[in-house]
């Protein structure tokens, strides 16, 4: 499952990513996070949906998912490694890092 909450422009507390969130963790499904704010609202409803600490609520509650957090939350990616040393299930995919 991916979730792109920054092009959706919906909120993390927002009941579709509840219920999509609920399926992943009952279908022992993996969840692929866009992350990162890429300040473009050609393609964006919300760029700043994109950062990766707007997730944590989510990371906590629903420790049998492995969350992936895509593009490392791209200019910040100090963030997503101290979300990934606290929470066991997340997972950092590298895209668009600089080396």
């Amino acid at each position: 499952l991916k979730i792109h909450p920054a092009m959706d422009g919906a909120s993390p507390d927002s009941e579709s990513y509840t219920l999509q969130l609920e399926a992943a963790a009952d279908l022992g499904m993996s969840v692929i996070l866009h992350t990162g704010c890429l300040h473009s609202h050609v393609f964006y409803k919300n760029p700043k949906n994109g950062s990766a600490l707007l997730y944590e609520k989510w990371f906590a509650c629903y420790p049998g998912v492995s969350f992936f957090l895509a593009h490392m939350n791209m200019d910040e990616p100090e963030a997503a490694m101290d979300l990934a040393t606290k929470y066991p299930n997340i997972h950092l995919e590298t895209s668009w890092q600089p080396s």
